[in-house]
């Protein structure tokens, strides 16, 4: 991974960008020390992908993980509330 100072970030933006989408992430640095990196937005995308829980909501609930804790919900103590038609 390519390392930038943000004034040399700033002074060849353009080029920093290119080179992020052929190259891949480029590291900007302030006083030497990293702060940012810059990837290409397909590559972004791609990890957003990759970290995307892989099965659904509806599956999840249906089907808790079984670590050996029980979730337990309280129920109110008080009265139900009264519904008119």
């Amino acid at each position: 991974m390519a390392s930038w100072s943000v004034a040399d970030a700033k002074a060849k933006f353009s080029e920093v960008l290119e080179t992020a989408r052929s190259k891949g992430p480029q590291e900007i640095t302030r006083s030497g020390k990293p702060v940012a990196v810059l990837v290409s937005f397909d590559e972004w995308k791609q990890r957003q992908y990759e970290e995307q829980p892989k099965e659904s909501l509806v599956d999840f609930l249906l089907c808790p993980p079984h670590d050996g804790t029980d979730v337990e919900f309280p129920r109110m103590k008080g009265k139900p509330r009264v519904v008119r038609f």
